[in-house]
């Protein structure tokens, strides 16, 4: 890669980093000033460990992150991917707002969403190791896509567990898709883990801000569309079982 390439991803990097990192301590005060966003130490859950009202949107700042990265370079995604973004995301925040949004109503924003991302970017399961008719790939495709999105919100629970996770997920695809020259996929991923980052700094040891479902949502749907978008590109030749391989600890 040539230097001046280095160069320009690492500013990808900070850049989305930054943006992350500034956002969520924003929140974090702005949460705790007001009372909103919180995840409320008298809340009973099964995966609740933390002591205290803490903020739940970090998502936020990993979302307006993704977005710098996708207008930065919008000749790599053009502008139709924040309409699966935002679908997926929205389908979170307003749980993490509201706290009142019905499952079947998140479950329909989330197929919309992956719906969205099968007709503007062709994101279709066909290859399994052999061929599936298209419009039941599609299908797979929906159920796969949102089957990760909660699978990762399942997993959010330790400081640092789901994100830190994401991170190594990513960093795989970011060494495959430079080994096969996907430079879409390389510069996303490279954006998206400096976001991760980013929160990571507030979210782990301490716990000062929490992922909560919109950022959660977020991150597993855009690890499902760069794995789908990866495996299922005959030029790559990535095996369709690599995604699988990668994700087996949530998926599991």
């Amino acid at each position: 890669m040539p230097k001046y390439e280095i160069v320009y991803f690492c500013e990808v990097f900070f850049l989305s980093l930054i943006i992350a990192f500034v956002v969520d301590s924003f929140i974090i005060r702005y949460a705790q000033k007001s009372g909103l966003l919180l995840d409320k130490d008298s809340t009973i859950k099964p995966q609740k460990m933390h002591c205290g009202d803490i903020p739940r949107a970090g998502g936020i700042g990993i979302f307006l992150a993704l977005c710098f990265v996708i207008f930065f370079r919008l000749e790599y995604f053009n502008l139709f991917l924040l309409i699966p973004v935002f679908l997926v995301f929205l389908s979170g925040i307003l749980e993490d707002f509201k706290g009142s949004l019905s499952p079947r109503q998140r479950l329909l924003l989330q197929v919309l969403a992956s719906l969205s991302a099968i007709y503007f970017f062709n994101c279709v399961i066909v290859d399994i190791g052999f061929s599936l008719p298209y419009y039941l790939g599609v299908v797979f495709s929906v159920f796969c896509i949102v089957g990760i999105i909660n699978a990762i919100n399942i997993i959010d629970g330790f400081n640092g567990l789901a994100g830190g996770f994401s991170i190594l997920v990513l960093l795989s695809i970011t060494f495959v898709s430079y080994i096969v020259g996907d430079i879409k996929i390389f510069y996303i991923c490279i954006g998206l883990i400096g976001a991760i980052f980013g929160f990571l700094l507030l979210n782990f040891p301490k716990g000062r801000i929490f992922l909560g479902d919109g950022g959660a949502y977020l991150v597993g749907f855009i690890l499902a569309f760069l794995l789908i978008l990866l495996t299922q590109n005959k030029d790559n030749g990535v095996s369709p079982w690599y995604g699988i391989c990668i994700m087996i600890y949530p998926i599991f």
